[in-house]
C-alpha cells in the first residue's frame, strides 16, 4: 500500500483552543493554545505535511464569538479540496448525551451558553474536502462520534 499525504495547496486546518473562562466552574487551561500553536507548526512542516500559515489557523476562542466561530470554521472547510483538519481543545460537557464545548462566557448548567459540538460539525459537514478529520481533545470527546457528518 503506497499512502498519498493530502495535497497541502488544497487542504485547510483550523486548531480551536478555548482555555480561558469567565465562569468559575470552567478552570481554565493554559495549555491549549500553546498545544494548538505547536500542532499547527507540527502540520507547516514539510517534512511532516507542508500545509502554509495562510491555510491553517489558531483560533483563541476568548477573543471570538460562537458565531464567529462557526462562520471560520464553515469558510475554511468550504475553502478545503483535498483534506479539512479540525481540532478543538478545551473543556467538555456532556448534557443528556450531547457534546458541549464551553466558551469564555458559558455559564456552567446552561447549555444555551455553550458551543455545540454537532453545530461545529454541521459546519465541517458543508465542506467539499475528499478527507475530514476532527481531532477533539476534552472531557466526554466520545459523544462527539454520534455527530459526525462522516465516516
Amino acid at each position: 500500500m503506497n499512502a498519498q499525504l493530502p495535497t497541502p495547496e488544497k487542504s485547510r486546518a483550523v486548531f480551536i483552543a478555548s482555555g480561558v473562562f469567565n465562569n468559575s466552574a470552567f478552570t481554565d487551561l493554559d495549555a491549549v493554545v500553546r498545544t494548538a500553536e505547536t500542532l499547527k507548526d507540527r502540520l507547516r512542516d514539510p517534512a511532516v505535511w507542508g500545509i502554509s500559515n495562510a491555510h491553517c489557523r489558531v483560533i483563541k476562542a476568548h477573543e471570538w464569538t460562537r458565531e464567529e466561530i462557526l462562520k471560520a470554521v464553515e469558510a475554511d472547510s468550504e475553502a478545503a479540496e483535498d483534506c479539512f483538519v479540525l481540532y478543538f481543545a478545551g473543556h467538555g460537557v456532556n448534557e443528556n448525551g450531547q457534546l458541549l464545548l464551553p466558551l469564555l462566557y458559558s455559564t456552567a448548567g446552561m447549555p444555551s451558553s455553550m458551543l455545540e459540538f454537532g453545530h461545529l460539525m454541521r459546519e465541517v459537514g458543508k465542506g467539499r474536502a475528499q478527507t475530514k478529520l476532527a481531532l477533539i481533545d476534552c472531557c466526554h470527546a466520545g459523544l462527539a462520534m454520534g455527530d459526525l457528518p462522516f465516516e
